[in-house]
């Protein structure tokens, strides 16, 4: 929780531009005090028959507690409820998850595209998702999702973060494409699972 919103004002505006473009609602989580001080709305709407949930957490994919929290990081994420429950987990790979595998300490999946297989850090728990991360037609969605943070299929939902350095990132265009890209992932899921 951050005792400043940096992003207050351009998160408004695009929660505006949503409302205008898709409808919806806007949702204030907390007292007006609270949110005056720590809290960002909400933004709860539907789109091409997919509910979504989008805001500013400093949890990328996780809940306070999951130890994803950092308290100098914001994200943008977006949430949509799915009927499949798909467990896997999409990050960029960094150094020390190169050095975690070497070492034997770590595993991922690999699908065989080494392009795809060098950008991300692949976790998949069933051989449906392996046969989801598998699908040249799935890592393109993907890739054209970038730059995100993390990608989580879970308990019914896919959440999809992105990690906010600057406000023109929140910009609505830019914003409403971006969530287009989430909701044709979470279309071609549910045609493929």
């Amino acid at each position: 929780m951050s005792m400043t919103k940096p992003w207050a004002k351009p998160f408004d505006v695009l929660i505006g531009a949503l409302l205008g473009e898709w409808g919806g609602k806007r949702i204030e989580t907390g007292s007006e005090a609270a949110n005056d001080l720590f809290f960002y709305p909400e933004y709860e709407g539907t789109r091409r028959g997919f509910d979504l949930c989008i805001r500013i957490s400093e949890f990328p994919g996780g809940s306070p507690g999951s130890m994803e929290a950092d308290d100098n990081v914001e994200y943008l994420r977006v949430q949509i409820p799915l009927l499949a429950t798909i467990p896997l987990r999409i990050s960029h790979e960094g150094l020390t998850d190169r050095i975690k595998k070497a070492l034997r300490l770590a595993e991922e999946y690999e699908t065989g595209n080494p392009d795809f297989d060098r950008s991300y850090l692949l976790r998949a728990e069933s051989q449906k998702a392996r046969d989801l991360l598998s699908n040249p037609e799935y890592q393109a969605l993907i890739s054209a999702l970038e730059p995100f943070a993390l990608l989580i299929v879970g308990e019914r939902s896919l959440t999809v973060s992105v990690r906010i350095d600057e406000a023109a990132q929140l910009e609505p265009n830019r914003v409403l494409g971006w969530i287009r890209g989430v909701l044709d992932v979470a279309e071609f899921i549910g045609k493929h699972v």
